[in-house]
């Protein structure tokens, strides 16, 4: 990052994790204060639902899906504590970081336009 400007980084759940482990929140805390890091966080994921499996009829479209427990409100806070191990320190700590983490998710939408998008391909 020493090369860089600024960096932006789109992190998962995992990543977000990872990030922390391997950096530890000091770091990053200390990235975001210079205005060198910038992160978002994608709150649900994008994939691909298989209906009909080894049928005739078998059809595969978009979807999001997502959990609670993956919101950045819950698992921040979660990790801070597995890795602080004081409740008070980790929420602390969390809310700090908070503010600068941008969150994201997928539109459900993508789920409707790609049955709509489905129903105009003509039949295999």
């Amino acid at each position: 990052m020493i090369f860089y400007d600024k960096v932006n980084l789109i992190v998962s759940p995992v990543h977000l994790v990872s990030l922390l482990r391997v950096c530890g929140f000091e770091v990053l805390k200390e990235f975001f204060d210079m205005s060198a890091l910038s992160l978002t966080y994608l709150e649900n994921h994008a994939g691909i639902r298989t209906t009909n499996s080894g049928t005739d009829n078998e059809a595969h479209n978009f979807i999001t899906f997502g959990s609670p427990s993956q919101l950045l409100q819950n698992i921040l806070p979660e990790t801070l504590l597995e890795l602080i191990g004081k409740e008070g320190k980790a929420r602390r700590v969390s809310e700090a970081l908070k503010r600068h983490i941008a969150t994201l998710r997928h539109p459900e939408s993508i789920n409707d336009r790609s049955l709509k998008a489905s129903e105009l391909l003509p039949p295999a």
